[in-house]
């Protein structure tokens, strides 16, 4: 009999303590938020040739989702490559149909792949500047690595800010750019600007 009671009370102090110690393992894992990209724009600024004229042109609508779960950020961007501008309307007509061929390739797509906010700064409001990032970018067609860094501001309901990195025009298989004279450099930096909130969320 006291076999059986004893077994009964173990019983008993597994039914009670199973649930506290699942819930205490679920509750160390860091909450996940979601946060829709609303508006943003892409630059980027390039040198030409030979006369170092700064090449620098703008885009507009970019769309997306950003992903956090606790410190860590992923999410995609998408950029319409036929929206940008630099300032000549022939230069611009000469490379998107010559050179990004934006009739063939009318999305380009950043993948933001790691983003790790800094713990110190992730319980109120706050700024985060050169936070490094991985990810990849698709462009005319090609995907290849990239990696720079970020500065955001972020809160529960809203995330924004902007992403830096460089890439070469070779490695997405387009050709050297050349207009009036002015050949433009492989090298090209480029940055995502963005804002974003919860779904729902009143700013």
């Amino acid at each position: 009999m006291m076999k059986s009671n004893s077994t009964a009370l173990l019983f008993a102090l597994c039914a009670i303590l199973f649930p506290i110690l699942s819930n205490a393992e679920v509750s160390k894992a860091p909450p996940a938020s979601s946060f829709q990209i609303s508006s943003g724009q892409m630059q980027f600024d390039a040198l030409g040739r030979p006369s170092a004229l700064k090449i620098h042109g703008v885009g507009t609508g970019v769309s997306g989702e950003i992903k956090a779960t606790g410190n860590l950020m992923k999410g995609k961007f998408l950029f319409k490559p036929e929206t940008l501008d630099t300032g000549l309307k022939l230069r611009n007509e000469h490379m998107k149909k010559k050179y990004l061929e934006t009739d063939k390739f009318p999305d380009a797509v950043l993948v933001l792949d790691e983003l790790t906010i800094p713990k110190s700064a992730t319980d109120t409001v706050q700024t985060a500047e050169n936070v490094p990032f991985k990810g990849h970018l698709t462009l005319h067609g090609v995907e290849k690595p990239v990696q720079g860094t970020a500065l955001i501001n972020f809160s529960k309901s809203k995330f924004d800010g902007d992403a830096s990195f460089s890439v070469k025009t070779s490695d997405f298989q387009i050709n050297t750019p050349s207009f009036a004279g002015v050949t433009m450099g492989e090298d090209v930096q480029v940055k995502v600007s963005f804002t974003s909130s919860v779904a729902g969320a009143k700013l």
